[in-house]
């Protein structure tokens, strides 16, 4: 199985969107709730994300925003086996800082 971003431009890219997708709400800020939700999800063959599920969070309202950006995320270049593009499940943390 070969997956790799092809890039650093890729993971730039990755990474501004979501950075600019996150919708933090002001009261968890407020509060100091922060930290990582870890997602995981599957890259389907044609590049889409599909089946994204926290598997590990700090709070329903942020978890729930990791798979509202997760589930929005533009099409990826997917992974392939001997050419053939196949579906593959990834996991990425997306972090909320108060700071």
């Amino acid at each position: 199985l070969e997956f790799r971003l092809q890039d650093s431009e890729a993971v730039v890219a990755m990474q501004r969107f979501i950075t600019t997708s996150i919708k933090y709400p002001d009261d968890l800020i407020d509060a100091g709730v922060s930290g990582k939700v870890y997602v995981q999800f599957t890259i389907s063959a044609n590049g889409d994300v599909t089946d994204a599920a926290v598997t590990r969070g700090i709070d329903p309202r942020l978890d729930e925003e990791a798979l509202r950006v997760m589930r929005s995320m533009p099409r990826w270049r997917p992974a392939s086996v001997n050419g053939n593009n196949v579906p593959c499940r990834l996991s990425l943390p997306i972090a909320f800082a108060t700071q």
